[in-house]
């Protein structure tokens, strides 16, 4: 179905009257059902007509120009321009009725030679889009063409998903901690819920290979404690290691400060763990 389009303009002078016969054939010409006074194949009750076409259209295209301006917001000469004054009014009480659907569809529109000056200022002529004819073309109408068969220059790309992004690990203060033969150290991780399963290993390991950059050859298949003497093991030969698992289990139990005290003492181990 067709966009249904109504052409508000004034009568300022011939040439201005040809051009928007012209704009009127150029949107018939491609595919945009125009409507405008300039039709008069049929005899019409002119206030009538413009109510109609105005309750049943897609768009209102508003014509600038120093007479429809005048007409729109000082009210029309005595015996002229009573047409215009009429339809600008019925304009205006659609905006401010629901202004919501008809303000991106109630469009001014600049003719080759016009100015943003000749739009009434219930249009916003400084602050919101005007529609810029340059020629009676595609090319020279593209703005407007694209606006009334909504087919945008530029579309809102897609949200995607928000990358997960590592804080900065926090630096290493040297607290006393207290000396944790290894096998207390072994012992406590294998007790912590994060390695009491394949799923929560692979994701324990995980956690400390993000940390880390790196993969580790370590098989969450493994129970609890040998899964746990193979991390540490992998962990100690690299710079860094120890302390990104202490980093690993302090974020997950926070509130078991004695194990994240016996990995902190671990952390500072100068020689490999075996």
């Amino acid at each position: 179905m067709s966009v249904r389009v109504f052409l508000s303009y004034a009568h300022d002078d011939d040439p201005h009257r040809s051009a928007v016969r012209e704009l009127w054939h150029f949107l018939r010409r491609n595919g945009i059902d125009a409507r405008c006074d300039m039709d008069t194949s049929l005899r019409r009750n002119w206030t009538h007509w413009m109510e109609q076409e105005l309750a049943d259209v897609d768009f209102v295209l508003v014509i600038a120009s120093p007479a429809y301006r005048s007409r729109a917001e000082n009210g029309a000469v005595t015996g002229s321009g009573n047409g215009v004054e009429y339809e600008a009014g019925l304009i205006r009480e659609m905006l401010y009725a629901d202004r919501a659907r008809w303000f991106s569809r109630i469009l001014p529109v600049l003719l080759p030679g016009r100015s943003a000056g000749e739009i009434p200022s219930f249009l916003l002529p400084t602050s919101s889009t005007v529609y810029t004819i340059e020629s009676f073309t595609v090319p020279g109408a593209e703005q407007l063409l694209r606006h009334l068969t909504a087919q945008p220059d530029e579309i809102t790309p897609a949200l995607g998903v928000v990358p997960r992004l590592l804080p900065r690990a926090a630096p290493v203060l040297a607290y006393d901690y207290p000396t944790v033969p290894p096998e207390e150290l072994v012992e406590a991780l294998a007790q912590l819920p994060i390695t009491q399963t394949r799923a929560t290993r692979a994701h324990f390991t995980g956690m400390i290979e993000e940390r880390l950059g790196e993969r580790l050859d370590v098989d969450p298949g493994d129970q609890p404690t040998a899964y746990v003497r193979a991390l540490l093991s992998a962990l100690a030969t690299r710079p860094g290691g120890l302390p990104a698992l202490a980093e690993v289990v302090q974020q997950l139990y926070s509130d078991r400060p004695g194990d994240v005290a016996k990995l902190g003492e671990l952390a500072y181990r100068e020689e490999p763990f075996d």
